[in-house]
C-alpha cells in the first residue's frame, strides 16, 4: 500500500512538473508573439466575416466608421505573410504584410499595431490602396509600395485644421473642413455628394481629387478625378454613401503648396 501511494505521488509530481512550465510559457508570450497572434486573429475575423471578433481586434472600434465597416464585412479567402515587425515605441509596432485576397495579390501593407487598453490592436486606417487603372496618367504621390496593379500609400493623420483642431475621428453632420494638399481628410459620413475646393498658395496646373471608401479591411480608392485648375477650382463627387475620406494632391513639378476644403 505504501509503495502504491509513493508511486502515485511520484507520478503526480512528474505530471505537474511537465504541465506547469507549458502553462507558464503560454501566458508569458513576448510582445512580438502577442502581435503575431493579433494579426492571425484579425485575418481570421475577416475571412469569417466575424463582426464581434473584428471589432475586438481593431483600434478605435467604437467609432461610427469602424462600426460601419464591421457591418459591411463579407466572407473572404485571405492568406497573409508577415514580412517584418518594426518597433516604433513601447505602444506601437509596424507590421509589414503581404496578402492575397480572393486570388488578388496586393503590394506590401504597413499596418500600425498599437497598444490600446492593454491589448494589441490593428489600425485599419494605416494606409490606403489605389488601383493603377484609376490613377493612370495621374499624380500618385507618397507611394509606399506598389505592384503591377495597385499602389499603397501610408497614412499620416494630423489635425484637420489649425483653427478647429479637429482630429481624424471628428465627425460633423454637415459643414466644411480644410486640409493641406496631400493630407487625408477626416472620416465623413457622405449621403450622396461632396464638393472639394482647392486653394493653392501660388501657381498649380491642376490637382488630383480622390475619394476613399470606409467599408472593408482597409481604405480603398473608389473615385479619382484630375482637375485643370485653369478651368475650375472644385470637383464634385456624387453617388457616395456611407463613410468616406478624401485627399487632394497637387504634386506636380513646380507646384505650390496650399490647402483644400471639403464641403458636405
Amino acid at each position: 500500500m505504501k509503495k502504491r501511494m509513493l508511486l502515485l505521488l511520484l507520478t503526480t509530481s512528474l505530471i505537474c512538473s511537465i504541465l506547469v512550465p507549458s502553462f507558464a510559457s503560454a501566458s508569458e508570450l513576448s510582445k512580438e508573439e502577442k502581435i503575431q497572434q493579433t494579426i492571425q486573429n484579425f485575418y481570421s475575423s475577416l475571412n469569417e466575416a466575424n463582426k464581434n471578433e473584428y471589432l475586438n481586434l481593431i483600434a478605435d472600434s467604437n467609432s461610427p466608421e469602424n462600426q460601419y465597416a464591421a457591418e459591411n464585412l463579407k466572407p473572404s479567402q485571405i492568406t497573409y505573410n508577415v514580412i517584418k515587425l518594426e518597433k516604433v515605441s513601447e505602444l506601437k509596432y509596424i507590421a509589414y504584410i503581404l496578402i492575397e485576397d480572393n486570388g488578388t495579390s496586393y503590394p506590401l501593407f504597413p499596418y500600425d499595431i498599437i497598444l490600446e487598453n492593454g491589448q494589441w490592436k490593428v489600425n485599419t486606417d494605416s494606409f490606403t490602396v489605389a488601383s493603377k487603372e484609376l490613377l493612370k496618367n495621374r499624380p500618385s504621390g507618397n507611394i509606399f509600395s506598389e505592384n503591377d496593379y495597385f499602389i499603397v500609400r501610408k497614412n499620416e493623420y494630423t489635425e484637420a485644421n489649425d483653427n478647429s483642431q479637429l482630429a481624424k475621428n471628428s465627425i460633423v453632420a454637415a459643414g466644411a473642413l480644410s486640409y493641406s494638399f496631400g493630407q487625408v481628410s477626416t472620416d465623413i459620413y457622405t449621403n450622396g455628394s461632396v464638393t472639394l475646393y482647392a486653394y493653392p498658395s501660388g501657381y498649380i496646373p491642376g490637382f488630383s481629387a480622390e475619394a476613399y471608401s470606409k467599408a472593408g479591411q482597409f481604405p480603398v480608392l473608389v473615385e479619382q478625378t484630375f482637375v485643370d485648375y485653369s478651368q475650375t477650382r472644385s470637383v464634385k463627387f456624387s453617388g457616395l454613401y456611407g463613410y468616406h475620406f478624401y485627399r487632394v494632391d497637387a504634386n506636380f513639378a513646380g507646384a505650390s503648396s496650399g490647402y483644400y476644403t471639403v464641403y458636405y
